[in-house]
């Protein structure tokens, strides 16, 4: 009975991976990071990790978009969980396909003087785990908060 139920895992996650459904895990070897309003239109950062560069505010598909919710110079050496009020991601597979972080953090070890973030993340969302480490220099995202 034991070979027949390790089987039918088996068969889900091939049909699974078949269908996309667990897809084929991003590179994520590009990074940026941006200005972007947040809450009250507070300061937020916001780090892009994508599979090609990035030069703009403009999503690319796939790509891992994180918000923590404070100024770029406020996030040197802090560990930020998506469970609580400082931080989100997003896993954005294609136009109007998304999915929310459910756990996992982002540890920001550094911020030099030109505001290239550098750090890690480990993120679990429904599809997916992400866990890689980034160096995102600051791009200006021209984004005006009311």
């Amino acid at each position: 009975m034991r070979t027949n139920a390790v089987s039918v895992l088996v068969s889900l996650l091939a049909l699974l991976a078949g269908c996309d459904q667990l897809g084929p895990q991003p590179r994520l070897a590009h990074a940026a990071a941006m200005f972007w309003c947040g809450p009250a239109d507070g300061p937020a950062t916001v780090i892009r990790l994508a599979d090609e560069p990035v030069r703009s505010a403009e999503p690319l598909y796939p790509s891992v978009s994180i918000m923590i919710l404070d100024g770029v110079s406020g996030i040197a050496g802090r560990t930020f969980s998506v469970t609580g009020d400082s931080a989100g991601a997003t896993y954005i597979t294609k136009p109007g396909q998304y999915e929310y972080a459910s756990s996992g953090s982002i540890i920001v070890t550094s911020v030099d003087s030109a505001k290239t973030v550098s750090g890690s993340m480990s993120l679990r969302f429904p599809s997916r785990i992400v866990e890689t480490q980034f160096t995102a220099p600051w791009i200006e995202s021209l984004m005006l908060c009311a």
